[in-house]
Formats: structure tokens, C-alpha cells, sequence
């Protein structure tokens, strides 16, 4: 899944159309895409996310499938230029005010920056700033907020 060729897109295309149709298999085919160390991942993520005909936002499993997989994908989402923490802000940003519930659970993927190194940490940090600076549902909220200990500030 990560090795860059006309053969992985080729793979990835065929195998989709074949099982495209079965939701537990496709659940399999979007963390593969999410897992893939290529640091076009974003990119292809966001295309995904893009095609209604492939990953629907009201969906829970896909998101899940989607996004937390990319969270498990240590390479690309521990960038050291923090676009990963980015991606998973932006994302919750646009899921928030579909289903709080999911967005509070994809954003827990970046509260733990205390357990990271200086570097990350901070940048997962800012992301989690940039999301208080904006009107979050209660659910995200709450999380974001504890994270950055707000109360404490």
C-alpha cells in the first residue's frame, strides 16, 4: 500500500470496483489507503473524502475506518511539518457539526500531546488551539478543552 507505481493505484482501483459493494471490505480499503507511509497520503485522503460515491461523511465506520486509520499511521501522521495534526483538526472541523459524537472521538487522536515529544506535541497542541478559537460542539468542546486544560489556565 505504500510503495508508489502505477501498479498500487492500478491494485487499489480494481480491488474497490470488485468489492466496492461490500461494506466490511471497504471499510478494509479505506484504512489501507489511510495506512499507506507514501506522503502523498493526504492528498488521497482528501480526494477519498471528496467522492461521495466512495466515502460518505454520515457514516461513522467510514470515518473511523478513514481517519483513525490515518492516526495509526505513525509515518504520516507524526509528520514532523505537523500536517497530519492539521488534516485531523481540519477534518474535525468539518465533521463537528454533522455528528459531534464522532468528531469528539477523531479528535481524541490528537488531546494526548503531553505524551509526545516537545516537538509534536506542540504541534499537535496548536491544533487543538486553533480548534477552541472557533465554536465547537459541547462534545468536542469538552474534549479539546481538558486537553489544553482550560480551566487551569
Amino acid at each position: 500500500a505504500s510503495i508508489e507505481c502505477p501498479q498500487r493505484e492500478q491494485s487499489f482501483v480494481a480491488f474497490y470496483e470488485r468489492f466496492k459493494d461490500d461494506p466490511l471490505v471497504k471499510l478494509k480499503w479505506l484504512t489501507l489507503q489511510a495506512r499507506s507511509n507514501s506522503p502523498k497520503v493526504i492528498d488521497r485522503i482528501k480526494d477519498i473524502t471528496s467522492r461521495n460515491d466512495v466515502f460518505q461523511l454520515t457514516n461513522p465506520n467510514q470515518v473511523y475506518s478513514l481517519v483513525r486509520g490515518f492516526a495509526n499511521n505513525w509515518i504520516q501522521f507524526h509528520r514532523p511539518d505537523g500536517k497530519g495534526y492539521e488534516f485531523v483538526a481540519d477534518f474535525v472541523l468539518e465533521l463537528d457539526s454533522i455528528n459531534p459524537q464522532v468528531a469528539s472521538r477523531v479528535v481524541g487522536t490528537i488531546t494526548d500531546w503531553k505524551k509526545y515529544t516537545p516537538e509534536r506535541g506542540n504541534l499537535m497542541k496548536a491544533q487543538l488551539k486553533r480548534l477552541s478559537a472557533v465554536k465547537l460542539s459541547d462534545d468536542v468542546y469538552e474534549k479539546v478543552s481538558k486537553a489544553l486544560d482550560v480551566n487551569k489556565l
